[in-house]
C-alpha cells in the first residue's frame, strides 16, 4: 500500500480511535429493518433475501456507520439517518469524536474499500469479512473537526449535483425511448389506431394494431433452422489437449465431481 501523506495539519490515526463496534442485538419488529447498499443505509429493499429470524439482527443508531461486509468493495456502506436493525453480516460502527458526514464520504471511498478488503480474509469477494479487531488498525487521514465539516459540506453539495444530473439523464433516456417507440408505431401504421376490446393481447403493443390486420405465428412466415453447431465428428472427443464433453456426461462424474468418459478424466 502507498503510504498516506496527508496535509500538514492532518494526522494519520487508527480507525479504532474514532469508532467502537456496536454489537447490540435487535428485532425487526421493534426496530425498522434496514438494507445496506450502494445507496447507503436505506429502508429494507424489496429484492433482498429476508431472514426468518427477525429477532436476530444488529441494532443501528442514527449517525452510526454501517458496512455490508459481503459487498463493501461495491461501495455498500453509509451513515444511518435513523435508528433501525440490519443483518448480522453488517458491521456497525459508532463514531466517537469525528464528524459522521465526513465519515460517510471517507469510508465509502475506493481507498477505504481496498483497505477493508486487504485487512480481511475469505474465499471470494462475496464471502469476505474483516473483523473489527483487524479493521481498527487501519490508518485514517483525519483533519481537524472544522475541516471535516467543511469537506463534508462541499462533498454533500457536489454529490447532490451529480445525483441530480444522473436523474435528468435517466429521464431523458426514458423520454427518448418513448419517442422512438412512437416513431416506430407511426411508421408501421399503429399510432392512433385503436383495436376493439375483444382483441386483447398479452403483448400490449399488439393491441394498437389496426383491426383489419391479420395475426399469425412467426413460424408461418419463415423457415427456421438452427445455427451451425460443433462438428459432430469432434463431439465427445476426450483424449485431446482440451476434452469435449457433452451434457449427458454431467451424469457420469466420479465421487470427486470430476467428469470422465471412457476412462478419461479432466484434471
Amino acid at each position: 500500500m502507498t503510504e498516506l501523506k496527508p496535509p500538514g495539519d492532518w494526522k494519520v490515526e487508527p480507525l479504532g480511535k474514532f469508532f467502537r463496534e456496536r454489537r447490540e442485538q435487535a428485532s425487526d419488529s421493534e426496530y425498522e429493518p434496514l438494507s445496506v447498499s450502494m445507496a447507503g443505509v436505506v429502508p429494507r429493499m424489496a429484492n433482498v433475501a429476508i431472514s426468518f429470524n427477525g429477532e436476530n439482527r444488529k441494532l443501528v443508531r442514527k449517525g452510526d456507520f454501517v458496512i455490508n461486509s459481503r459487498s463493501d468493495r461495491k461501495g455498500s456502506a453509509g451513515v444511518a439517518d435513523r435508528d433501525g436493525s440490519v443483518s448480522l453480516i453488517s458491521i456497525v460502527l459508532e463514531p466517537c469524536g469525528i464528524e459522521p458526514r465526513f465519515v460517510h464520504h471517507l469510508l465509502r471511498s475506493t481507498w477505504f474499500q481496498e483497505e477493508f478488503y486487504r485487512w480481511g480474509s475469505g474465499i471470494v469477494d462475496d464471502l469476505w469479512s474483516t473483523r473489527f479487531q483487524a479493521m481498527k488498525r487501519i490508518g485514517l487521514p483525519i483533519p481537524p473537526v472544522e475541516q471535516q465539516r467543511r469537506i463534508a459540506d462541499y462533498l454533500d453539495r457536489e454529490t447532490a449535483t451529480i445525483d441530480a444530473l444522473i436523474e435528468k439523464q435517466r429521464q431523458l433516456s426514458d423520454a427518448l425511448r418513448t419517442r422512438r417507440r412512437a416513431a416506430v408505431l407511426a411508421r408501421t401504421g399503429f399510432l392512433g389506431v385503436k383495436q376493439p376490446a375483444s382483441a386483447a393481447s398479452s403483448e400490449p403493443w399488439l393491441e394498437s394494431a389496426p383491426s383489419h390486420w391479420s395475426r399469425m405465428h412467426v413460424r408461418r412466415l419463415f423457415d427456421l433452422t438452427s445455427g451451425a453447431g460443433f462438428p459432430p465428428e469432434l463431439q465427445g472427443v476426450t483424449d485431446e489437449e482440451l476434452a469435449f464433453y457433452k451434457v449427458r456426461d454431467l451424469g457420469r462424474t466420479d465421487s470427486y465431481g470430476r467428469l470422465g468418459v471412457r476412462g478419461h478424466d479432466v484434471v
